[in-house]
């Protein structure tokens, strides 16, 4: 079996949006015609809001939804498939491309979006840029799987960076003492034995967690434990 690397996708991406823009601008076939024919979710979106106009077959398939659901959802479907608290991290790439105007730039970027309810959120490869003579910009997703063996690396990485993005206040809001405990306790060590390395009281100790707890929004371990290697406290 053949994978597909990133940068294959990022060529094939470009490619097949300049091929749609020029087929579309020369009427030699409809966006309903072509966007059935090459792969990947194909969507137009409007500039102003990202409330989607037009999604392909495939995308239907993938959503779970009828291009006519999504369009009558509006911007409420695109902050409905983002996770809580992302969707500002992943139009950042779009909204610079928006404000510079440049019809001739086609960009990528990944974002995590659910699917479906049933698949949950994936990682897509997106290449998009604005349509000439209209106020919509066009996408074509690609899910990052079966790719090469490098692919649970980047998803890592992208998931870790997500998660930094997301947290990043929670962070600042620890104090030295509270990192301290945080990462002795993600060792394994119990309030006892944190309070006689730090020569604090139990109690201080078990008061600290409790702040800490809030703070993060945390109260898994295991949890303590993703935070402290992602900012590697």
């Amino acid at each position: 079996m053949k994978y597909v690397t990133e940068p294959e996708l990022i060529t094939a991406g470009k490619c097949n949006l300049q091929m749609i823009e020029s087929g579309i601008l020369k009427k030699k076939y409809s966006l309903k015609e072509i966007s059935e024919i090459l792969p990947g979710i194909i969507h137009v979106n409007a500039v102003d809001d990202f409330s989607i106009h037009f999604i392909n077959k495939y995308g239907e398939e993938k959503y779970g939804m009828a291009s006519e659901e999504i369009a009558a959802e509006g911007e409420k479907f695109i902050q409905r498939i983002f996770e809580p608290g992302t969707l500002e991290v992943f139009s950042e790439p779009l909204i610079q491309m928006i404000q510079e105007d440049d019809r001739s730039q086609v960009i990528s970027f990944f974002q995590k979006v659910e699917l479906n309810k049933n698949v949950g959120y994936k990682w897509l490869l997106t290449t998009s840029k604005i349509l000439k003579g209209r106020n919509e910009f066009i996408s074509v997703s690609q899910e990052l799987s079966g790719m090469d063996g490098s692919i649970r690396a980047v998803t890592k990485l992208l998931d870790d960076n997500l998660y930094l993005r997301k947290n990043i206040k929670k962070f600042g809001s620890l104090t030295k003492r509270e990192k301290q405990i945080l990462k002795l306790v993600t060792r394994g060590l119990s309030t006892k034995q944190v309070a006689e390395k730090l020569f604090l009281s139990p109690q201080t100790v078990k008061t600290h967690r409790k702040n800490i707890s809030k703070k993060l929004d945390l109260k898994r371990i295991i949890d303590w434990e993703y935070f402290v290697n992602v900012f590697e406290i």
